[in-house]
């Protein structure tokens, strides 16, 4: 069956020494070759000095780009914030990659930059992306209480100023799913299973996923970085997990290839 990931990471930066030197994409290339991965999203961190050499949102574009032209068909990416700039510059920045052929939303990571999700900062790049019917991502993975800057909650504050807004939340809001699977938004599984399981066990997990719309959920791994897997562990480990529930064959689909190819591809 063919399968969409849609948040592994790929460092633009060839000095890199932490685990993400390792996500290059030949090495993600004979990965999806290996499970039948036709295409995949790079997503950014909101860290400029992680993804490119010149320090700013402009290089990541200009990197994540080439990756997608040196590859045509297997990568899409969405566009990168960096909040030293200011509100407009950074909408202007985003708005600019999405007339990328390859460009195919926008992500958030507070956690990355610790502005919560809910800054008022973020609104000018929410309204533009609103407009234009872009997705964005914002990732949630919350290890403190409620309002957390990254807290599912805060993307329900979000979606109620931009109500119109395609939102994705990255790693299912983790712990606070509860409050995640209340928002009109799609999930992405990306990483969280295996914390899951290990944490709480398969029944669980399978009952956490249950609450969630399977029209949308999307396939993710954040590879390769996990907190219980080593980056060669991620896929396996969450096939296996995936396997093991009561998913039906047109359930199975929709996750790993349906709902992210008409999100984001277009297709029906």
């Amino acid at each position: 069956m063919p399968m969409c990931t849609s948040s592994p990471g790929r460092c633009a930066n060839p000095d890199a020494e932490d685990v993400f030197a390792r996500a290059k994409e030949e090495d993600l290339l004979k990965i999806m070759d290996r499970y039948q991965i036709h295409r995949a999203v790079i997503m950014p961190f909101n860290d400029p000095f992680l993804l490119s050499m010149d320090f700013t949102v402009e290089a990541v574009h200009r990197n994540l780009e080439a990756i997608c032209a040196a590859h045509l068909g297997r990568f899409v990416f969405f566009a990168d914030v960096d909040i030293r700039n200011s509100p407009t510059e950074t909408a202007d920045a985003c708005r600019k990659a999405l007339q990328s052929p390859w460009c195919r939303g926008i992500k958030i990571h507070p956690a990355n930059t610790g502005m919560a999700i809910d800054d008022p900062y973020l609104d000018p790049l929410l309204s533009m992306a609103e407009q234009a019917g872009v997705p964005v991502a914002f990732h949630s993975y919350p290890n403190r209480p409620l309002r957390d800057e990254c807290a599912p909650g805060r993307i329900g504050t979000v979606l109620d100023r931009h109500p119109k807004l395609t939102a994705i939340v990255c790693h299912l809001g983790a712990f606070q799913w509860r409050h995640a699977a209340k928002l009109n938004a799609y999930f992405d599984l990306s990483a969280f299973l295996p914390d899951c399981v290990r944490k709480r066990g398969l029944e669980a997990c399978s009952m956490m996923l249950r609450a969630f719309p399977v029209d949308r959920l999307l396939f993710g791994t954040d590879w390769p970085c996990s907190r219980s897997c080593l980056p060669e562990e991620i896929y396996p480990r969450t096939f296996e997990i995936l396997h093991q529930m009561d998913f039906t064959e047109e359930e199975i689909h929709q996750i790993a290839y349906g709902n992210a190819a008409r999100l984001l591809w277009g297709e029906r």
